[in-house]
């Protein structure tokens, strides 16, 4: 691995393959950092064949073609997916960014305790009405998120808006729930003088996010948002067999917010693992967890190998928000 001290640049990476070129058919779908533009000689996005292309792993392309690859040492600017400090080991994210390298687990948090009896199930799969029981010009138009799933137990969400003239009057939303996990409202707002309620079309109150608060059963996580797309496990107590459900921003959508369900194993201790890998986990929801009940939220304990390592940060990253890839 090259080693360059260069102060004066911007979120930059010390990479050990700087691949020009690579143009085999064989399609490249993982683990990519971002392309080198040799006529601007700065970072952009990589494409499947594009030229320039920094940071592949060699696993991710088939035997014979890895002969398409010059593999020199060097250094590029490349776009950031997480806060990255100097000296940390840097591993390819989603989206062709780079991402911290972990050799051990993420709590992402440390006790998450059920809620099930804050949440009434509906009867049978129902399409969702919010309302307040008067209105709060405050409120009006504010966005609530539900989470929950479908008949078939896959994790859903819904976005269903408070009547923007009027926060008593009923507004109902398009998705079908057969269960409700936590509801939240969108951009962390807190409401006014009055609850909201969500209730199924029986009609019955599924669930109330108390007035002067934000959430139900939908808790930030206290440890980090951050995954780096690494897989989430789950630890509960012995023999339970209910459900967590998780919302955040997977590796393979790395700008789509979307809900897993996962469900605990009864087991001793219970245990899941989330089907795909996270970015972030933006909201943990408990309104399926037996009420009481305690677990852990962490990444897997199948952590990062030496392989997947590209480089070291020569300059502090600190990461913005989706669009904000800092490309210099």
């Amino acid at each position: 691995m090259a080693t360059v001290h260069n102060p004066t640049r911007i979120n930059t990476l010390v990479v050990d393959q700087l691949v020009i070129p690579y143009t085999s058919s064989a399609a490249l779908t993982k683990r990519l950092f971002n392309q080198l533009n040799t006529t601007s000689g700065k970072a952009e996005l990589a494409s499947v064949n594009g030229e320039g292309i920094v940071g592949v792993l060699l696993d991710d392309v088939a035997g014979a073609n890895q002969e398409a690859l010059e593999i020199v040492e060097g250094k590029a600017t490349l776009a950031f997916d997480a806060t990255l400090d100097e000296q940390n080991l840097a591993k390819v994210g989603s989206a062709g960014r780079a991402t911290l390298w972990k050799d051990s687990q993420t709590t992402i948090q440390a006790s998450i305790a059920g809620e099930a009896t804050a949440v009434t199930q509906p009867a049978a799969a129902s399409v969702l009405t919010i309302a307040q029981a008067a209105d709060v010009a405050a409120d009006r138009g504010r966005i609530v998120v539900v989470v929950g799933s479908n008949a078939g137990g896959v994790g859903i969400m819904e976005e269903i808006t408070l009547n923007a003239t009027n926060s008593s009057t009923s507004v109902d939303g398009a998705t079908s729930f057969t269960k409700v996990a936590g509801a939240y409202m969108k951009n962390g707002a807190v409401l006014g003088a009055q609850s909201v309620t969500i209730s199924d079309d029986d009609p019955a109150v599924l669930m109330t996010i108390a007035n002067a608060t934000s959430e139900l059963a939908a808790d930030i996580p206290s440890g980090t948002l951050e995954a780096y797309c690494n897989i989430i496990d789950l630890v509960g107590p012995n023999a339970d067999a209910t459900f967590i459900s998780l919302v955040g921003y997977k590796a393979a959508t790395p700008t789509t917010l979307t809900a897993e369900r996962l469900t605990l194993d009864a087991a001793s201790p219970s245990a899941a693992v989330s089907a795909a890998a996270y970015r972030q986990v933006t909201r943990i929801c408990l309104g399926e967890f037996t009420n009481a009940a305690t677990a852990t939220v962490k990444t897997d304990a199948d952590v990062d190998p030496p392989e997947r390592i590209q480089g070291r940060v020569i300059t502090p990253a600190v990461y913005l928000g989706e669009g904000a890839i800092q490309l210099v």
